[in-house]
């Protein structure tokens, strides 16, 4: 696609992000990282800064930091993500209520308790109004408070809010999955 479209063709970015795909899969997070940022150069050459493309590229490249425990590097890129996302989608969007889920967990991982509660309640709060109390990604919003209380060692709070996705996944799923 580099010799017959250009390095700066829609096609060849897709296919960057393809290989960025693949190494992610294999675990290869440098590599992923080497494509994902050469599709998001060319990206931000074709596209405006607000694009919801460009926002799904430095997620993507966030979690790679993240994988790499570059939790400083993946916060920067999910604050951009959240940042594009309230531009484009405006606050009551779930790609936001995302970005607020994601941004918490870096926090976490950052052992900065409380700013990961602070978004992860916002996610939750997002969550629950726009997708509904029985849904995957709300059953996941419990599941990331829950762990954060643990880390606090405030377990009655964990125990609430892990006991709240188990009742969650059994609905969805059933007792057997």
């Amino acid at each position: 696609r580099e010799n017959v479209l250009g390095k700066n063709h829609p096609d060849t970015v897709s296919s960057y992000n393809n290989v960025g795909r693949t190494y992610f899969e294999m675990e290869d997070y440098e590599s992923v990282l080497k494509y994902l940022t050469k599709s998001l150069e060319i990206r931000k050459k074709i596209l405006s800064e607000n694009h919801p493309d460009i926002a799904d590229l430095y997620n993507n490249i966030g979690v790679t930091y993240s994988r790499l425990s570059n939790h400083e590097k993946a916060l920067e890129c999910h604050l951009k993500v959240l940042d594009i996302r309230q531009r484009v989608f405006g606050e009551e969007h779930p790609d936001t209520a995302t970005s607020y889920n994601n941004i918490g967990k870096v926090y976490s991982h950052l052992a900065n308790h409380e700013k990961a509660l602070e978004y992860l309640l916002k996610a939750l709060e997002l969550r629950r109004k726009l997708l509904g109390e029985f849904h995957p990604n709300t059953a996941t919003s419990y599941n990331y408070i829950g762990i954060v209380y643990t880390d606090l060692a405030d377990y009655d709070k964990a125990l609430e809010y892990q006991s709240k996705e188990l009742e969650i996944r059994q609905k969805l799923s059933g007792e057997e999955h």
